[in-house]
């Protein structure tokens, strides 16, 4: 726990530019950014520092203690094998990190999955200059469906971010009408994103999440009647992790201490 930490070396450019404005580049240079076989740009993992920096000698060392785990754990792994799954399946197996779970017994594993839906695909703008009223309203839907500030601010999902991913959603909407029949429902991913949420006063866990926007069409016809529905879809799956207290009850105050020191270090290099 006591080696160095340095996540501009661990996460990559996303420190510095945030998802948002990697998507930028994604648009003017593809080769920089992961895509899957279906083209849809994946981002494995970003950090969210959230309020870290200013609160870190005012928690719990051991919390701290979680933070330098987590992250040496995710430089143990190559970038495209930085998924949820993979590394909600790694934390969870540590000895020293537990899932979180409150007085009444519910877990931190939470999903949520909402839409904004549109009628035409014209509301998405497909030439790439979607309306700032549909991009302003993709912000506020981003923004509900993760419900943390730090999380949004960190992704850096700014109005030309956001557009890229309207506009793109637009894009897939309209190619599928090249083939769409009747009764059908077609879905593909536009963004996905893993987002490592570091602990604060006000969060005090660590949190992984997944971000993820699909764009959809759904086309319905019963008899001479036919409906259409164009939609951009959000999903969000956080899990919470804690200290595992049995470990750290046996944990050394050296140890503790170095491991701190190490955050420390890693968050005045950032």
């Amino acid at each position: 726990m006591a080696a160095t930490l340095n996540a501009k070396k661990i996460f990559g450019d996303v420190v510095s530019k945030g998802v948002g404005n990697l998507m930028i580049d994604y648009t003017k240079d593809p080769a920089k950014l992961t895509t899957s076989t279906e083209n849809s740009i994946n981002i494995a993992l970003a950090p969210s520092f959230g309020k870290l920096r200013e609160d870190v000698k005012k928690l719990d060392d051991a919390l701290v203690g979680i933070v330098a785990i987590s992250t040496k754990e995710i430089e143990k792994l190559a970038p495209i094998d930085r998924t949820f799954e993979k590394m909600r399946s790694i934390l969870l197996q540590n000895p020293a990190i537990e899932a979180w779970v409150d007085e009444t017994g519910n877990t931190g594993d939470y999903h949520a999955t909402d839409a904004l839906i549109k009628s035409s695909t014209n509301d998405f703008k497909f030439d790439g200059s979607p309306d700032s009223a549909i991009v302003e309203e993709a912000l506020t839907f981003m923004s509900k469906l993760i419900k943390d500030p730090d999380v949004v601010d960190s992704l850096k999902f700014d109005k030309k971010a956001m557009a890229n991913i309207v506009a793109q959603s637009g894009a897939t909407v309209r190619n599928f009408e090249t083939f769409f029949s009747a009764s059908e429902y077609e879905e593909k991913n536009v963004l996905e994103v893993g987002v490592l949420r570091y602990p604060d006063l006000d969060n005090p866990f660590v949190k992984l999440y997944r971000v993820k926007f699909s764009a959809v069409r759904d086309c319905k016809r019963i008899i001479w009647h036919e409906t259409n529905k164009n939609y951009l879809k959000g999903e969000v799956d956080i899990q919470k992790f804690k200290p595992r207290d049995s470990t750290w009850a046996n944990v050394t105050k050296d140890l503790r201490q170095k491991a701190v020191a190490s955050v420390i270090a890693m968050l005045d290099d950032l």
